[in-house]
């Protein structure tokens, strides 16, 4: 879906030198450890020509309450500043369900990795007015952006605070 000049989120690590005014960038942290780069190569290899690169893209949320889904997926029960980005962007962006994603992390052959895979590129919403707040989406973009906004974020016992 082609979008101009809206507002998504992003989760980056609290030690990222970004300011008001840059433009985020992907991220090389974002994959981290083996059984990561196993299941980012199988999703590249059952990834249909009509979508970008996931290694191209940046991530981002579509609310901030998703973000804040984000960082309660990747921080699990650890105390962990982060720093939520607000986006406006313009570009190409696309929502899958990450729970696809989520499920590609508990299988072992090769024929449920693809099947996930394959799930999870089928799992395209075009527009984030549709998307379910009872399910986890992660926004593909690949495009213009600026940070307009940055917050200074805590995940603390299972929940995003203000650093004050």
């Amino acid at each position: 879906m082609i979008v101009k000049e809206i507002f998504v989120y992003r989760i980056v690590p609290y030690y990222s030198d970004v300011k008001e005014g840059d433009f985020a960038h992907p991220s090389k942290w974002e994959i981290k450890g083996e059984r990561k780069q196993k299941i980012e190569e199988c999703l590249e290899a059952n990834r249909p020509s009509s979508y970008p690169k996931r290694d191209k893209c940046l991530y981002v949320c579509f609310s901030k309450e998703n973000a804040y889904e984000w960082a309660r997926i990747k921080y699990c029960k650890k105390d962990t500043p982060y720093k939520l980005l607000t986006l406006e962007i313009t570009g190409e962006l696309f929502w899958f369900m990450s729970d696809y994603y989520n499920l590609l992390d508990e299988y072992s052959t090769q024929q449920e990795f693809d099947n996930a895979a394959i799930n999870y590129w089928n799992s395209l919403i075009e527009d984030e007015r549709f998307l379910p707040l009872d399910k986890g989406y992660e926004g593909l973009f690949v495009g213009k952006n600026k940070i307009i906004a940055i917050e200074y974020k805590n995940y603390i016992n299972g929940e995003s605070r203000d650093i004050e």
